[in-house]
């Protein structure tokens, strides 16, 4: 060759002293024929060289000085190993020396776990490399046999990724008819095993035993908690095995994949789209609270119907991953005015959320059944009007997960249904003060209080599957802000515009957590992302009367708090009867 993938040879090569068979190609070549006679035999180029003849009979010296030699067959005389270069296959070589910066790794493409055989001295030179592949399952590894004298120095990499090693095992990686010295050192790609060196008077056996405990190896709370109960399982058990042989920088997002923790993120998800059970019912009872003061006439048994969508982001932290939402239903409902004022309604809903968190490849779907009732009045007060609202809410909702897990060598899809219901009742205090004819201001402060029950659930799928604990999430939120509207005067439209501004405050179970196990595994509770402690609260819409008896309105609100992000669109009709 001439150091690329050209140049061949066919048949048998005989040397004489004084020549030099040289191979130089940068791609795999195979070369079946015997190599015979006292010359040289020289590997110079960057590709693989594999010999597979019988040239035993070879009393030559053979030079690896670049790319890897790969002996299947029989090469008989003297080798070194160059700096750079690789010694592999699972034949036989004569004595064999490995200068600094060498690598001997036994076996080949087919057989990558193999024995080579060393018919004479094998010496490795320190900064040289042994490295050592153990299949899964299996109780051999990579060998070296040698006839003679085994000279030890330089370094054993253990390369077991994909492998099934317990807690303690032991192999043996070289045998000789005598030792000499010991290797310099020993490493591993091995997360939670440590390999050390065994020596008697005629073998070399690498040992693994488990180094540290799962969690160690964490970053987050949610990862430790997950890691613990992993190291809960059964020693021996397939799940525990596998976290047990994760290579070097995998067990974090192993224990991210494993975690469940969408599960908990489901609990502020379902906080959002209950949210509305509340907001819509009361923008209608607020709008109505003083109907002479809108442009459009009102009836007193007002009926109204409210399409909506919404999309939400809760941003996660350093320990929960984002989640992405998008909603959309609609509420249908009533109200009227009794005795002294107060204007009484109710509102029946449904909701279809969908979520996803990417990072963790879960999704879930909710389905909500929302029933609402709500009351308030108008009350004389100097110039304005306080504006006093409440009311009660329950909503059923059917929630559907599915998880990915890819990790640990698995790939499991996992299902689960469960359920949840929310109690709600609220409150707002409102002072309405008009600057005009047209155009109303109205400070107010409101609070809400929220009852989350989630059910347990069981997950189905595969050996990383989860059970769930029921769970109870209380919140309370307060609100203070100003709402403002006018009257719509242009172009002889009958309508107003109106719009929010506020600030909100959660307290309680603003970060979801959710108890969960594995099969034979002790519990562990993680945290999902949370909802926001503190967040702005915005809206600006418009409706106009489009007949006599119907208004027709959109709008828009948003909620942006740290790592937290509403925006909704909602399209509203009110007909009257």
């Amino acid at each position: 060759g001439d150091g690329g993938t050209t140049g061949s040879i066919t048949g048998d090569v005989a040397t004489s002293t004084g020549t030099t068979l040289a191979f130089d190609h940068s791609d795999p070549y195979a070369f079946g024929g015997v190599i015979s006679g006292a010359g040289a035999l020289s590997q110079i180029g960057t590709g693989t060289l594999s010999l597979t003849g019988d040239s035993s009979a070879f009393t030559g010296a053979s030079d690896v000085a670049a790319g890897t030699l790969e002996v299947d067959g029989k090469l008989g005389g003297t080798l070194t190993v160059d700096s750079g270069a690789t010694l592999s296959g699972i034949g036989t070589v004569g004595t064999t020396t490995l200068a600094n910066g060498a690598i001997l790794a036994p076996g080949n493409s087919a057989t990558p776990v193999g024995t080579l055989n060393v018919n004479g001295n094998l010496t490795f030179a320190p900064g040289s490399t042994y490295q050592v592949q153990i299949p899964p399952g299996s109780t051999t590894s990579s060998l070296v046999n040698v006839s003679g004298t085994a000279n030890l120095a330089g370094s054993v990499v253990h390369l077991g990724e994909n492998g099934n090693y317990a807690g303690s095992s032991i192999y043996t990686i070289l045998t000789a008819n005598q030792l000499n010295g010991s290797f310099d050192s020993v490493s591993s790609n091995l997360a939670f095993l440590t390999p050390s060196l065994v020596y008697d008077a005629h073998d070399v056996m690498l040992r693994l035993q488990m180094k540290e405990n799962f969690a160690d190896a964490a970053a987050t709370h949610n990862q430790r908690a997950v890691a613990n109960a992993l190291q809960s399982l059964p020693a021996g058990s397939d799940l525990y095995n596998r976290i047990l042989n994760l290579p070097n920088g995998a067990p974090p997002s192993a224990f991210n994949a494993l975690s469940g923790e969408s599960h908990a993120s489901t609990a502020s998800v379902l906080q959002g789209v209950t949210d509305n059970v509340i907001k819509l019912p009361m923008d209608h009872l607020r709008s109505k609270l003083d109907a002479s003061e809108t442009a459009s006439p009102e009836a007193e048994q007002p009926v109204w119907v409210q399409v909506f969508g919404n999309s939400r982001t809760l941003g996660g932290n350093s320990n929960s991953a984002k989640v992405e939402e998008s909603d959309g239903g609609v509420f249908v409902g009533a109200d009227r005015l009794i005795d002294n004022g107060w204007r009484v309604g109710g509102a029946l809903g449904y909701t279809d959320s969908n979520s996803t968190v990417s990072d963790r490849s879960s999704k879930f779907a909710i389905d909500s059944y929302s029933a609402t009732v709500y009351g308030g009045k108008a009350f004389d007060a100097g110039p304005g009007k306080i504006n006093l609202t409440a009311g009660a809410a329950y909503t059923w909702s059917d929630i559907d997960s599915r998880r990915d897990v890819n990790a640990a060598g698995l790939d499991q899809t996992l299902k689960s249904t469960s359920g949840a219901s929310t109690s709600q009742v609220f409150s707002e205090l409102g002072y309405a003060l008009p600057l005009n004819n047209h155009a109303t201001i109205e400070p107010f402060v409101g609070a809400a209080f929220s009852d989350q029950r989630l059910r347990g659930f069981s997950e189905s799928g595969g050996s990383t599957a989860l059970d769930g604990e029921s769970k109870t999430n209380d919140a309370t939120t307060t609100t203070l802000g100003l709402h403002a509207k006018t009257a719509l005067t242009a172009l002889q439209l009958q309508g107003h515009l109106y719009g929010t501004v506020g600030l909100r405050h959660a307290f309680g179970d603003v970060t979801p957590e959710t108890t969960m196990a594995f099969e034979g595994s002790q519990p562990f509770t993680v945290a999902g992302a949370p909802i926001a402690r503190n967040a702005a609260v915005t809206e600006v819409g418009a409706d106009v009367a489009v007949s006599k008896n119907t208004t027709v309105g959109v709008s828009y609100n948003g909620q942006f708090g740290a790592g937290y992000q509403q925006n909704a669109g909602n399209i509203n009709v009110n007909w009257r009867f």
